[in-house]
């Protein structure tokens, strides 16, 4: 939702396998490169929008041992924790608000 304007952009769905259905008018590119994992390890999906256009550019899976899935054109995070065990239930983004001088 863009939140100047209020406007919807899309629904995305995350299924427990790791498949995205996308209703609205969202470039199915937004989930470039997310896994299909075959079994019931997908635990959370977050947008990540770009932060002048409010645009979606991607998108983020969380697997249940941690790792962290990047899709589209949303930043790879290259520190996520891996647990080795189907712990992690939710995935939360921030955006960095600080401005240069």
């Amino acid at each position: 939702r863009d939140p100047e304007t209020l406007e919807t952009q899309a629904s995305l769905e995350l299924t427990n396998f790791g498949l995205i259905s996308i209703a609205g008018t969202v470039d199915e590119s937004v989930v470039d490169g997310i896994p299909y994992f075959g079994f019931n390890i997908a635990r959370d999906l977050e947008i990540s929008t770009d932060s002048a256009t409010h645009q979606i550019r991607g998108v983020y899976v969380l697997d249940g041992y941690g790792g962290i899935h990047a899709g589209g054109e949303a930043p790879t995070i290259h520190d996520a924790p891996f647990f080795g065990f189907d712990v992690a239930r939710d995935l939360e983004l921030f955006q960095d608000r600080t401005e240069e001088e």
